[in-house]
């Protein structure tokens, strides 16, 4: 075994490492197979500001050209200096990367045990399993294959899952996929970004019986399923502002001959063309609706369990709200809208397409149905349409 000549100096190798040639230094070193600097360098490497890429690309010139060479010491300095380095850093890929060099490095001069440990650690259990068969450790070699297969099955799952969440996420099953996301194992490296991305979904969307749609010109129209509260209880499916109208003053449910209003205990009472209501009143054809001193709505029916409001004085001057049994079609609302319908399911509210008509949401296309976010952008491929869900 030739052994170069010209000793290592300290210069050197604190040079190398400055400029980040530490791997150019030790193919050097091996091309003049001078083993005795190559040892000195891998003592020394530890204590200077030595990169663990600089340390691994080393430590591989060093494994790639000493297959044949009687220098099973370099290898157990090589890995040791590996080991040392990966010791208190993050358990990045590139860490993870060098771990496995290192416990190949041990595997290779016969230091079976220090290796099965690394593959351990790595989560090669499959490469551990080959450690503890050549030291003829029959349970640990069990042990590090049932570990494996757990942990195959811990991928199978996340992979599933992860799956599920894109497919359900782009045939518009939004409020599935955020359930899919919570079967994502712990641990999973991309497990804590897609649970963020459910989280963003699950916050934003939409719950409840009603919903606010803005068209492209700014107009705003309120969408509402029966029962329906007129009020100003912000939980009200139509909110009134105006101070005279009571918090819960009036609903709209489905009767058996159509919509009717009827009071729900208002301070003041719930007016028809001015006359106070005692009973429910069926909302056919058009009329006046008044609640409180100031609040008065005209009401148009558009067809069986379907009816129109717009509100002409007090604060929600301008007001346009439409109220039905569900689904409700958006037409009535927006011309544009013919094919579009709204339903409100129990855990979201649903947007549905007719056949023929090309939709696009948040700039995908989408299916027959599709949970709504606050803040989606509808576009008719035609591009008659655009709403936004407020």
């Amino acid at each position: 075994m030739a052994d170069a000549k010209s000793p290592l100096s300290a210069q050197d190798l604190q040079t190398a490492v400055k400029e980040g040639r530490l791997g150019v230094l030790t193919r050097r070193l091996v091309r003049d197979r001078d083993w005795t600097a190559i040892e000195r360098l891998l003592n020394e490497a530890g204590g200077e500001p030595t990169t663990l890429e600089d340390l691994h690309e080393s430590t591989s010139a060093i494994a790639e050209a000493t297959g044949g060479e009687p220098v099973s010491s370099l290898k157990r300095l090589a890995a040791a200096a590996l080991v040392g380095r990966a010791r208190c850093a993050e358990p990045t890929a590139a860490v993870m990367h060098a771990l496995r060099a290192a416990g190949e490095l041990l595997f290779e001069v016969g230091d079976f045990q220090r290796a099965a440990e690394i593959f351990e650690r790595t989560g090669d259990h499959v490469r551990a399993a080959d450690a503890y068969a050549a030291l003829g450790a029959i349970e640990p070699l069990e042990a590090a294959l049932a570990r494996d297969d757990n942990a195959r099955a811990h991928r199978r799952t996340a992979a599933d899952a992860f799956r599920r969440f894109e497919i359900l996420l782009a045939s518009g099953e939004r409020a599935a996929a955020v359930g899919a996301a919570s079967e994502i194992p712990d641990g999973h490296p991309d497990g804590s970004a897609l649970r963020a991305s459910a989280r963003d979904l699950e916050r934003r969307l939409c719950r409840g019986r009603a919903l606010t749609l803005i068209g492209s010109d700014g107009r705003r129209v309120r969408v509402a399923e029966t029962p329906c509260l007129l009020g100003r209880d912000g939980l009200a499916q139509v909110v009134l502002r105006d101070p005279s109208v009571s918090r819960r003053h009036a609903t709209i449910v489905a009767g058996t001959e159509g919509l009717v209003v009827q009071d729900a205990g208002s301070r003041v009472g719930t007016r028809i063309a001015g006359i106070p209501i005692g009973q429910p009143f069926a909302l056919t054809g058009e009329g006046r609706l008044g609640l409180g001193d100031h609040c008065e709505l005209t009401y148009r029916s558009l067809g069986p369990g379907l009816v129109e409001l717009v509100c002409h004085t007090g604060l929600d001057r301008g007001l346009v709200a439409v109220v039905g049994t569900g689904p409700i079609p958006l037409v009535n609302a927006f011309s544009g809208a013919a094919g579009l319908s709204v339903s409100f399911c129990p855990d979201t509210i649903r947007l549905g397409r007719a056949p023929g008509v090309s939709l696009r949401i948040a700039g995908h296309l989408v299916g027959p149905v599709c949970d709504l976010l606050v803040g989606d952008v509808l576009e008719l491929e035609s591009g008659s349409l655009r709403l936004e869900i407020a």
